[in-house]
């Protein structure tokens, strides 16, 4: 892995979700789903989705370190491309807390996944996002992701 995995570059680590940085992960998936404040119960409930997390074989979650404090994170998930013959690493979700944004954050978490997609034979790393989030398309184009014209995201709730 690069320098921002490792733990220098602009400060940053990243490093994989343990049962010792539940506490403070879960804190932060609560920011990122209560972007307005979040109460125990909430938090808590973003602490029991971790723990099943940490238990998916073909998932996992990473932090970003500075110093002493997490400041962000990416849900990282696998799956197959049939037609290519190779695994697909999906970038589910990446958060920045807001005062940490545009210093590099997001940034170490995207070297981080494209580093262990290369690592593992992936044919690509693959996310989405909302069309108004400006800042976010502004940081996936930058680090070289494109747009696939034509294609929509589809979902079935459950």
């Amino acid at each position: 892995m690069n320098a921002s995995s490792d733990g220098s570059a602009d400060g940053i680590e990243v490093v994989p979700l343990s049962t010792e940085s539940l506490e403070q992960a879960s804190a932060l998936l609560a920011e990122y789903v209560h972007p307005d404040g979040y109460d125990e119960e909430q938090r808590r409930h973003c602490y029991s989705a971790l723990e099943r997390l940490l238990e998916f074989p073909s998932a996992q979650f990473v932090l970003a370190r500075r110093a002493d404090s997490f400041v962000g994170f990416a849900a990282l998930a696998w799956y197959f491309s049939t037609t290519k013959g190779a695994p697909v690493l999906y970038v589910h979700d990446l958060f920045t807390r807001p005062k940490h944004r545009r210093t590099g954050v997001g940034r170490a978490l995207l070297e981080y996944a494209a580093d262990l997609a290369r690592a593992r034979g992936a044919n690509r790393v693959q996310l989405n996002t909302d069309q108004d989030n400006r800042a976010a398309r502004e940081l996936y184009s930058a680090f070289g992701f494109t747009i696939i014209p034509g294609k929509q995201v589809y979902i079935l709730l459950l």
